[in-house]
């Protein structure tokens, strides 16, 4: 093996090295994927049994990103319970109301409706928009897609906008398009993240667009958490 050759593999192997390094210092990209009406139904007794639910992998999810029909596979922090990602290392939320109503239980997604909803969020006619804050721990998701599924229209009617917020680590941000509490069904709006690494914050928030609103308090529902490898579009050279 002459001199060049070995030349030529050091340089690939530090470019390789540059490449990961670039991967964490580079600040994550946030989109709006879109939302998902009535992925539950509203139940009020906790003794219903039905087909639906976000947890329910029989029934359909239009923005699953991990292939098994179910949201929060990674973990989730609701009305009802709360099981964080090992990606998470904090998760701050603001105040919430009541619980108003049932829906698909994680631990028994074909049985029982008998999983508390309710709301926390801002409280947008007293001059809050913070919903929650969470951070993010390791570097498990420099090359995956996280998908956040926040859940709304647990209570009330009216409309209103998210937006998600980098505030540590880079400033990405994106917000949805206006979203209604029809109050008849349980809904989630989802974003992708991509490129978190550790100690990267984000900030969930809500502006009221409602003209005639008559929602007591803009609120959402709770955060589901998915993840999916982002496909390499490319290789690195290799010289034998």
């Amino acid at each position: 093996m002459n001199m060049d050759h070995q030349f030529q593999k050091r340089i690939v192997v530090l470019s390789s090295i540059l490449f990961m390094m670039l991967d964490l210092i580079q600040a994550a990209d946030i989109e709006w994927i879109g939302a998902e009406i009535n992925v539950d139904a509203k139940q009020t007794s906790g003794t219903v049994t039905d087909s639906l639910g976000w947890r329910n992998s029989t029934d359909p999810k239009a923005f699953d990103v991990d292939g098994n029909n179910i949201y929060g596979t990674d973990g989730y922090n609701m009305r009802g319970g709360t099981v964080n990602p090992a990606y998470i290392s904090t998760f701050t939320r603001s105040g919430g109301g009541n619980n108003f109503g049932y829906m698909d239980d994680p631990s028994d997604p074909t049985g029982l409706d008998d999983f508390r909803v309710g709301f926390w969020g801002a409280q947008i006619n007293y001059g809050s928009t913070f919903c929650a804050r969470f951070t993010i721990t390791g570097n498990n998701l420099i090359r995956k897609r996280l998908r956040i599924g926040i859940q709304f229209d647990t209570y009330g009617t009216g409309t209103m906008m998210l937006t998600l917020t980098q505030t540590v680590g880079g400033s990405s941000s994106a917000t949805s398009s206006v979203l209604t509490f029809s109050n008849n069904g349980y809904d989630f709006s989802f974003f992708d993240i991509k490129g978190a690494s550790d100690n990267d914050e984000f900030e969930i928030s809500m502006s009221d667009v409602g003209a005639s609103n008559t929602i007591n308090y803009h609120a959402i529902g709770g955060v589901a958490f998915d993840s999916a490898d982002i496909p390499v579009t490319g290789t690195l050279l290799r010289i034998e």
